[in-house]
């Protein structure tokens, strides 16, 4: 694997269920999943997951994970790409894993990673306007900042005249006051 890989191969270990972890560069990660992919030796034709992970600490903010499967002999690969806050983009790799899409489309909107080229970036679970993202480390999680975040989104649905629900349901009373 070495060899196929070359220099995109930043580190490479093992996981504690002896699942191969690669870690690579983003330059090299569109040519280095088309290898995993389309080599007879791994066959890893099956996109189980991906996601990201946020380490606010280090110089390489965010990780995003892979982990590709091969269906027939069960074979699996973790693959990492760790990702800079100040340019937090990564290419889309739905071209070779169409499945990758939502997936993507969840790590935009609640990691705010960038997916470059993607062929479908509307947002899945959070209303268009709203600019944060809940699964950042630094994301209020309690207390008066989420407080201000409910009350800022629901002058949000207040202000906005295509919400199609009502604004006076009983759960909303305490946002309200």
């Amino acid at each position: 694997m070495k060899q196929r890989i070359g220099s995109g191969l930043l580190r490479h270990s093992v996981d504690c269920d002896n699942v191969p972890i690669i870690t690579v560069g983003r330059a090299n990660l569109i040519e280095i999943l088309q290898v995993l992919r389309d080599d007879t030796k791994w066959h890893l034709s099956f996109l189980n997951w991906l996601t990201a992970i946020d380490y606010p600490d280090d110089a390489y903010r965010f990780q995003v994970v892979y982990d590709l499967r091969n269906i027939v002999n069960h074979n699996r690969v973790r693959l990492k790409v760790p990702i800079p806050q100040n340019d937090a983009w990564i290419p889309t790799i739905t071209g070779l894993y169409p499945g990758a899409n939502w997936h993507e489309r969840e790590m935009m909107e609640l990691f705010g990673i960038v997916v470059r080229d993607h062929p479908d970036p509307r947002k899945l679970i959070l209303p268009d306007w709203v600019d944060d993202h809940p699964l950042r480390k630094d994301f209020p999680h309690g207390g008066e900042e989420l407080w201000k975040f409910h009350q800022k989104t629901i002058q949000m649905f207040n202000d906005k005249n295509d919400y199609p629900g009502d604004m006076d349901e009983p759960w909303l009373e305490k946002f309200n006051s």
